[in-house]
């Protein structure tokens, strides 16, 4: 190896060195407020559970009132569906039908079927499924587990949040039978850099990520579905008017926009004891060049010089 040869390379180790210890570490999450929808005509005491419906474009919202994470009282078992820019309402049940009368706490919508799976974080030992217009379905019977955030991914599996509330334990993600309710598969959450408080969940359309709610801290943890690692932490935090009980968490279809539910301290001064949050995804920046590219581009350089 001549000493030309080997200065190259050192030189060329060096600039790869520099390019990846400067890249940046940014939140995979790049997001805006683009409105608060004022959800205060519903009288709920707290937001339970979020879902996208993609043929009316609309939002699934339970009531968590009477749920453990409520903060105040509301209509206990209400679940609508809203348009998330004016907060009107188009549909409106009571899913004390679909034997959940606590919460919900969960809303996953099956948007091959038009069903709603409805699920408490109170143990229960049932999940609701209804129609569209909140006619019971089935009763799934399920492990006693505190369920609180569920949602379909892009396969159409059921996954949902299992957190045990007011404890260290970790935090699962867990695959249900959808007709039978019985846990397929179980994920521990790992990586996160305090130990999570969980609710709600939801599936990112351009990812295929799982993407839950740190109550606690007011964080979105970007999960893989596959490992139950913890791939990113982004705060949202200061579009929140204060920090409360956020209980709910969906994109749209396209992954354009995402919701938050959540729910005040009753003695806030609005006097607002639940909010829906708007955020629509920005144009992140074109990242720069993984290490195993830089490595083919500088070596084969290196190569092409040697070969002359």
């Amino acid at each position: 190896m001549t000493p030309a040869l080997t200065a190259r390379r050192l030189f060329a180790a060096c600039v790869l060195s520099l390019l990846v210890t400067a890249m940046p570490a940014r939140a995979a999450l790049d997001l805006a407020l683009l409105q608060v929808t004022d959800i205060g005509s519903l009288g709920f005491g707290g937001v339970g559970g979020l879902a996208w419906d993609p043929a009316s474009g609309e939002l699934w919202m339970a009531d968590a009132a009477g749920s453990f994470f409520a903060p105040a009282p509301g209509s206990s078992n209400r679940v609508v569906r809203i348009n998330p820019v004016t907060g009107a309402v188009s549909v409106d049940f009571d899913a004390s039908a679909a034997n959940i009368f606590l919460g919900p706490d969960a809303v996953a919508f099956d948007t091959t079927a038009g069903e709603l799976y409805l699920f408490s974080a109170f143990r229960d030992v049932v999940a609701g499924v209804t129609d569209s217009a909140g006619t019971p379905v089935r009763t799934l019977a399920i492990d006693p587990r505190a369920y609180a955030g569920a949602a379909f991914d892009a396969s159409g599996s059921l996954w949902v949040v299992d957190r045990e509330p007011l404890t260290f334990e970790p935090d699962y993600l867990r695959r249900l039978d959808p007709l039978s309710g019985s846990v397929l598969d179980s994920l521990l959450i790992t990586g996160a850099s305090i130990n999570p408080n969980l609710s709600g969940l939801t599936f990112d359309p351009l990812t295929g990520h799982a993407v839950a709610f740190d109550t606690d801290r007011q964080v979105l943890l970007e999960i893989d579905a596959v490992t139950g690692a913890v791939l990113s932490e982004t705060t949202v935090a200061a579009w929140f008017s204060e920090a409360g009980v956020p209980g709910g968490i969906t994109f749209d279809a396209s992954g354009g926009r995402l919701f938050l539910g959540s729910g005040l301290p009753l003695a806030h001064p609005t006097g607002i004891v639940s909010e829906l949050v708007v955020l629509e995804r920005m144009p992140s920046a074109v990242p720069l060049p993984g290490a195993g590219v830089l490595f083919a581009l500088l070596g084969g350089g290196l190569l092409a010089r040697r070969r002359r």
